[in-house]
């Protein structure tokens, strides 16, 4: 199975792509799979999930549990996001996330979502302030990029791709904003 973000290589037995097996299972036969793959889930990776079952020491962001979260899906437990929050506090760059442990890019819009998992503004503060440095600080003056390197900055490839939309997904996450602005 090819990861979500293929520019970094093909990767057998990733675990988003065996979440998304796992979500798609669930929503074709209700939610008894939950409470079967359990033992798929963070006890074995006790603090975070692995970039892929097979590769220990690896890692990558989740951002994708934000829809669990925004959908009010519950299809894992609320520690996962917390677990994964506290490890990636630990692996912030100067500019960002990186996606994963294997290249130092992120891209902006998932940065958002992952953020969006905190439980804690707190939280959520710590893994934005490096994508505000990276706003306010890139050279080039283009349309905002989401897919850029977070030691320094720099562009990576894309630019003003209606993806960057997805940085307001916070929103979604705020009853009081999401009515304020889904009315008008």
């Amino acid at each position: 199975m090819i990861i979500d973000f293929e520019k970094a290589g093909e990767m057998k037995d990733h675990v988003r792509a065996e979440k998304k097996a796992v979500v798609g299972e669930i929503t074709g036969s209700g939610f008894t799979l939950v409470e079967e793959t359990k033992d798929l889930l963070p006890n074995q990776y006790v603090l975070r999930f692995r970039l892929a079952f097979d590769r220990p020491g690896t890692w990558s962001q989740k951002y994708n549990l934000v829809w669990d979260k925004l959908l009010g899906l519950n299809l894992l437990p609320s520690e996962v996001a917390e677990k994964e929050i506290a490890f990636y506090k630990t692996r912030l760059d100067r500019f960002g996330l990186p996606l994963d442990n294997r290249k130092n890019y992120t891209k902006t819009d998932w940065e958002v979502w992952t953020a969006t998992l905190a439980k804690s503004r707190f939280d959520f503060d710590a893994l934005m302030g490096p994508v505000y440095g990276f706003v306010n600080q890139t050279q080039p003056r283009v349309p905002m990029t989401d897919w850029y390197l977070c030691r320094d900055a720099r562009q990576r490839g894309f630019q003003a791709r209606p993806v960057i939309g997805g940085v307001f997904v916070k929103m979604l996450s705020d009853p009081v904003m999401w009515k304020k602005w889904s009315l008008r």
